[in-house]
């Protein structure tokens, strides 16, 4: 007998008392009073936590909202943010398809496979998953059932009898098996048996651990995806859950440095607040100013620095100096504006000057007109690239290069005009043996030219 993916079956022996755990999975909504004595401000040695509460919290310090400890990151990813997990896209490579319409790629027919259409019917019965609904449209709690199974619950292809321990029907598709469920051998009826539906990225994931030859046969499946626990904001749930002002830690940090900036400035604090948080919120607030200066307002806090170009990854560490207020350093810089829109250029510019200004010196390889005519000293090299540079050719103010007056520059006679690169009047493509069209036409493409079908011979 074939065991679908993420499925484990038991046979008719199996332990009545194994289903009984289903009851930890559900949630508990109770709040305990030691819980409400803490926010109270009654001390109290022991976690908050009841008989009618399946989980105690402890006291949370600064440690358990930082990624970077042990303390606060998540306990799967350990700060990551990302595991190696299964692709998506390759498990499910067409949502629009329904789960009875064969959805999940590593599941058999559902249609032509009798046995794995009642392991499906059952996980409808039990979890109220629709069967004819695309897999994009499925409730998000039904894609979990099947992306990451039903835990350590047994499910029984025998449907329980009205008014047993049993959870109602909740789908038509389910086709319940005639016969009532003894209660010394709950599996006894005819064709009915107990399995464990695990998940599809359980499932996998234990396959490609335990033997090399599924390793290499799902390797194209498994890749670095999101943390499944803690959906890649990196630290522990109950530390993800605290809010300040209504937003909570991994919330701000997907906000852009200039929606951040803006959220800090906007917030107000009491007399006693001040006292606790004033400075930190201060420096907070000039950090994100400096990242702001320097043309970084579109990024966000949580992005990735392997994904910033070197530009990008030079500006964050301008504005880590600028803010630590250093003098008598040499700060050398490799065309900061790469990534930069230049309407933004005077902010970096700006910044370099307030870096100056401390008594610091500046050097950059650039090789921005704008960037250039704000510097002090100008220094060419050339008069070729590569081995055929290296040399001095020019330096002089910038003044100076705009008026001419540095010779044998090529810098210096574009700065001062005696060079220029001309614009195009039209900027349109021109076809062969057919006049250019005027400025401001549109070009009309010829459609392609089917290929020729050879002749039999």
């Amino acid at each position: 007998m074939v065991v679908p993916a993420g499925a484990t079956i038991s046979g008719a022996k199996a332990d009545a008392t194994a289903g009984g755990g289903c009851k930890s999975l559900k949630p508990a909504v109770a709040v305990s009073r030691a819980v409400a004595e803490r926010a109270s401000g009654v001390n109290n040695s022991v976690p908050p936590s009841t008989e009618r509460m399946s989980r105690s919290f402890e006291e949370l310090t600064p440690q358990n909202f930082s990624f970077n400890s042990p303390l606060g990151w998540c306990p799967a990813c350990q700060g990551l943010g990302t595991e190696q997990g299964t692709n998506l896209a390759a498990l499910i490579p067409n949502p629009e398809r329904s789960l009875l319409e064969g959805a999940v790629l590593a599941w058999p027919d559902p249609q032509t496979n009798p046995l794995f259409r009642t392991i499906l019917e059952t996980l409808s019965r039990e979890f109220g998953i629709p069967l004819d609904v695309p897999y994009r449209q499925l409730d998000p709690r039904h894609q979990r059932v099947v992306l990451y199974g039903s835990g350590e619950r047994w499910l029984d292809t025998q449907p329980a009898p009205a008014g047993g321990n049993g959870e109602p029907e909740s789908d038509e598709l389910a086709a319940p098996v005639k016969g009532k469920k003894s209660k010394a051998k709950p599996a006894s009826a005819p064709g009915s048996f107990k399995f464990q539906y695990k998940g599809l990225y359980p499932a996998i994931e234990e396959a490609t651990r335990v033997s090399f030859e599924y390793r290499a046969a799902l390797s194209d499946l498994v890749g670095e995806t999101t943390c499944s626990m803690c959906q890649g904001t990196r630290i522990r749930d109950d530390a993800a859950a605290v809010k300040l002002r209504g937003k909570t830690l991994p919330q701000v940090t997907q906000l852009s440095l200039r929606e951040a900036l803006a959220f800090f400035e906007e917030m107000s604090l009491k007399a006693e607040e001040k006292k606790v948080a004033g400075d930190l919120l201060n420096e907070v607030i000039h950090r994100l100013k400096f990242l702001v200066e320097v043309g970084l307002d579109y990024l966000t806090l949580d992005r990735p620095m392997p994904s910033l170009s070197g530009g990008e990854s030079q500006r964050i560490r301008l504005a880590g100096q600028i803010g630590r207020a250093l003098t008598g350093v040499l700060y050398v810089l490799d065309e900061p504006t790469i990534g930069l829109h230049p309407r933004d250029n005077h902010r970096l510019i700006g910044a370099l000057h307030r870096l100056r200004d401390l008594g610091n010196t500046v050097v950059l390889v650039e090789h921005d007109k704008e960037v250039l005519e704000a510097a002090d000293h100008l220094y060419d090299f050339g008069p070729g690239s590569g081995r055929f540079g290296g040399q001095v050719v020019g330096q002089g103010t910038p003044r100076e290069f705009e008026s001419g007056k540095v010779e044998g520059s090529l810098t210096g006679d574009y700065l001062s005009s005696k060079k220029v690169i001309p614009i195009p009047k039209t900027r349109r493509m021109e076809r062969r043996g057919e006049e250019a069209p005027k400025a401001g036409a549109t070009l009309e493409t010829s459609p392609a030219k089917k290929p020729r079908k050879k002749k039999k011979a």
